[in-house]
């Protein structure tokens, strides 16, 4: 199977589609794909992650100075910034990371086999699409806990930016510094930046169903994001809350 990330390009996005390779979920609104790529995520990593997964939440954790329950992860986001300030970025951060490789490496592995199984093979060009989707917030999705039914990164106090793409992008550093499948990590990344810039655009409503980001809009993105190299990705994420040039 040729990897999820290998080449997608802005042409390729489609409209709206339900999937025949998944059941209808009564309720569901927007994309099928999409949705069940990012449900698996949140069951993978989230809802019911497995004890490979908390020793790899906590390893990271104690790494930057947590109590090791996986409740400082953020911290990692901080401790990259303060690197990328004083300079001393990559050999500074390569040290941080490298110590708890393992922990890296298997959710590195888990991520990838996501990608494979929804966005591997004939689908891979699609895959995009499921950023732009979870950007703009118009995946309802019923089988989400809570109140919030929507596949959206979440919005900090009084509906500040999220940081939660910032803390992706510094995982995928940690990635590719440590040599994990870095060709395909530094592929997904500027899909980290995609969705990050369209949230910042559409600003959407956690309560709502959203209206879809146009397709042409869409695509605009995509060409703009899809060739970022490493340091360009790097030099992006050092803004916030928005990529420099989106705004709502």
């Amino acid at each position: 199977m040729t990897g999820a990330g290998t080449g997608w390009a802005a042409s390729a996005l489609p409209g709206p589609h339900q999937d025949r390779d998944f059941p209808p979920v009564p309720g569901m609104r927007g994309d099928r794909r999409a949705n069940e790529f990012w449900w698996q995520y949140e069951v993978r990593f989230a809802f019911e992650a497995t004890q490979e997964v908390r020793d790899a939440y906590a390893a990271i954790d104690r790494s930057v100075g947590g109590p090791g329950d996986g409740s400082r992860l953020f911290a990692l986001h901080a401790r990259y910034q303060q690197i990328r300030r004083e300079g001393g970025f990559p050999g500074d951060y390569l040290s941080l990371v490298a110590p708890v490789k393992d922990a890296y490496a298997v959710l590195s592995r888990l991520q990838l086999e996501l990608f494979d199984d929804h966005y591997g093979g004939r689908h891979q060009h699609l895959l995009p699409w499921a950023f732009v989707r979870m950007g703009d917030g118009t995946l309802y999705d019923p089988r989400m806990p809570g109140r919030n039914k929507l596949h959206l990164m979440p919005y900090g106090a009084n509906g500040v930016m999220t940081h939660a793409w910032h803390l992706w992008h510094a995982v995928n550093r940690a990635n590719t510094l440590l040599g994990l499948s870095p060709g395909r990590w530094n592929r997904i990344d500027p899909l980290i930046g995609l969705g990050w810039a369209v949230q910042s655009v559409m600003y959407p409503d956690p309560d709502l169903v959203n209206p879809p980001m146009a397709t042409g809009t869409a695509q605009r993105l995509v060409r703009q994001w899809r060739w970022r190299t490493p340091a360009r990705m790097d030099t992006a994420f050092d803004s916030h809350p928005h990529p420099p040039g989106h705004r709502p």
